[in-house]
């Protein structure tokens, strides 16, 4: 009694092996369905739970992920002259970490607005706030480098590779208008982070050299009606441009793209990947008949195996 059994064989089924990309994307979108009235249903209540959530965050992209192309560059932007530009070029691999400590750019994971909701004016608790929150990133960048690529000897993993249901594997922001300068310049004038429906990560930016003009034109421009207001301001200040997330396009679960399996690797090299056209979703997953079926067959084939191998006679 009390003694400790080691694991014959592990069996993983839609894992975000190496985390998903699809977590910054509800860090900016809120979540969608009635599971955004639980976890949140946009930037600001995802925000506010999501960056003090230690396994919330270890979900994130790792160091060790991979996109379909491959490489480690999920987050791009593709401008108004359709030129793709990756935004995190400057953090590769180990530095994904140091990104995701990042809190002043548009693009950035979160906001120091939402995640010190309650003390945003008093500038002694919002750094304490994210100092918390600093140490949070460290514990997940901590974690993967325990756990990342390590894997059980005897591992099969499980995914789905429907295209019917699309998974973000890059978040690509796209941009229309005409915002001038480098996008490291941009600032957001206006967002959807507190809508009630339909939030949708969208955000209306300018440069940060015009941010102060903006302001002034917005001061002078609103009258009576807030619209009249913005149409005044978006024809006296050309130089604003709209950024919104574009939907995935990865076959997957819905969730987890199907790189998270496809592309997985061990350490060890003990590790079996099989993608299946699951018509579950992630949350579901288990429920799928071939799921079923394929977990069932392995297990009856390791039973066999496990079972001759303990009756051979050696002669």
């Amino acid at each position: 009694m009390g003694a400790l059994i080691a694991p014959v064989f592990m069996i993983h089924g839609a894992m975000p092996t190496n985390g998903a990309a699809t977590a910054y994307r509800n860090a900016h979108c809120g979540y969608d369905g009635g599971v955004g009235f639980v976890l949140g249903k946009n930037a600001a209540e995802v925000s506010a739970m999501l960056a003090f959530c230690q396994g919330g965050l270890e979900l994130l992209p790792n160091h060790l992920y991979q996109t379909i192309q491959p490489d480690y560059k999920w987050l791009k932007l593709v401008d108004r002259h359709k030129k793709e530009h990756s935004l995190i070029d400057a953090y590769p691999r180990e530095k994904i970490y140091d990104f995701y400590k990042t809190t002043s750019q548009w693009y950035s994971l979160f906001s120091d607005e939402l995640i010190s909701v309650g003390v945003e004016k008093i500038p002694r608790n919002i750094e304490l706030v994210k100092k918390n929150y600093m140490r949070r990133i460290v514990a997940a960048g901590r974690f993967w480098s325990v756990l990342g690529g390590k894997f059980h000897n005897d591992t099969t993993m499980f995914y789905s590779e429907n295209s019917e249901m699309p998974s973000y594997d890059v978040c690509i922001w796209l941009e229309r208008g005409g915002c001038s300068g480098n996008y490291s310049s941009w600032e957001i004038i206006s967002n959807d982070n507190h809508k009630w429906f339909f939030a949708a990560g969208n955000k209306e930016v300018v440069n940060k050299e015009e941010e102060k003009n903006y302001q002034a034109v917005k001061k002078a421009s609103l009258r009576s009606s807030y619209w009249a207001g913005r149409e005044s301001i978006t024809g006296k200040i050309p130089g604003i441009s709209l950024i919104e997330l574009l939907p995935p396009w990865a076959g997957g679960d819905g969730t987890v793209p199907k790189g998270s399996g496809g592309d997985a690797r061990s350490e060890n090299g003990f590790l079996i990947s099989i993608g299946l056209k699951v018509e579950e979703g992630h949350q579901t997953f288990f429920l799928d008949h071939q799921v079923s079926k394929e977990i069932t067959s392995r297990i009856q084939e390791i039973v066999r195996e496990s079972y001759k191998s303990k009756c051979q006679v050696v002669v």
